[in-house]
Order: C-alpha cells, then sequence, then structure tokens
C-alpha cells in the first residue's frame, strides 16, 4: 500500500475523482517516477506542425497516428513523457475501498502539490506551519455498466 486518499473533490467529470493522496513509507520506490512525469509535462512543448483540426479529421486513424508520431518523434521531451509515463503504469497503481475491494479505474495519477502550497497555516495563530510535501491524486472511474 502506498497510501491513502479520500476523493471526494468534486469534478465538472462525473466520472473523475481527486482527493489528498497521503502517502506512506513504500511511497518513497514510486515518488522519483512521478516526479520525472511531472517535470516532463511541465516542460512539454513542441514546434511539430500538426494540422488543423479539419484535416486531422479528414485522415484516417492510422494517417493521423502516423503523422503525430513523425512530427512528436524527434522531440526529446515527448520521449521522456512517454518513457516516465510508461515506468508509472509498470507499477499497476489501484484504488482500494475502505473494505480492501479494488475500486475500476482507468487511470490514476498523483501529483506533488507545489512547494509553496504544501505549507499549512496553524488556524489558531495563523502562523505558517512547514509541512512535508503533499500530494493530489486523481483518477478516472471505470464506466459504471447499466444495472
Amino acid at each position: 500500500m502506498l497510501g491513502h486518499t479520500n476523493l471526494g473533490t468534486p469534478s465538472d467529470d462525473p466520472d473523475q475523482q481527486s482527493g489528498m493522496f497521503e502517502p506512506e513509507p513504500p511511497f518513497e520506490r514510486i515518488e522519483p517516477i512521478l516526479g520525472a512525469l511531472d517535470r516532463a509535462m511541465r516542460e512539454f512543448e513542441t514546434d511539430a506542425p500538426l494540422p488543423a483540426p479539419d484535416e486531422l479529421a479528414a485522415m484516417t486513424r492510422e494517417e493521423q497516428a502516423r503523422m503525430i508520431r513523425s512530427a512528436l518523434g524527434g522531440d526529446s521531451v515527448v520521449r521522456r513523457v512517454v518513457e516516465s509515463q510508461r515506468a508509472v503504469d509498470a507499477f499497476a497503481l489501484h484504488l482500494r475501498d475502505e473494505h480492501d475491494r479494488e475500486v475500476p479505474t482507468q487511470f490514476i495519477a498523483i501529483h506533488r502539490l507545489p512547494d509553496h502550497a504544501a505549507h499549512a497555516r496553524d488556524s489558531s495563530n495563523g502562523a505558517s506551519i512547514s509541512a512535508r510535501a503533499r500530494y493530489v491524486l486523481v483518477a478516472r472511474m471505470e464506466e459504471r455498466s447499466a444495472p
């Protein structure tokens, strides 16, 4: 077990939930990989020429995939994003409820909050409290099948 979350934060997307994530010590194994993915995503920019949406719509899915791979394939940041995501996926993260039953999800992402957001305030006197790193977990839930 890597940690606990409350997944109670409302979202515009009813199939997506988020909540604060409280890591347990085994989380230390995956945190550097999540950090690498976050850094690569923040650096992601491309000058690759991509077609307009109407041009993409006129292409087959195979043509779209080939063109996008060609346009982005030489970008080292894109490669780092893909490699980091594969490393995270290799951990096969999953959620369990309070009864230790698996909660079906399409994906799970854990994001470290920026350091300035990781400091809490003492409600009794308003003083800043230095806190350990804080994380948010976002999960896209599996579509529920009709009863």
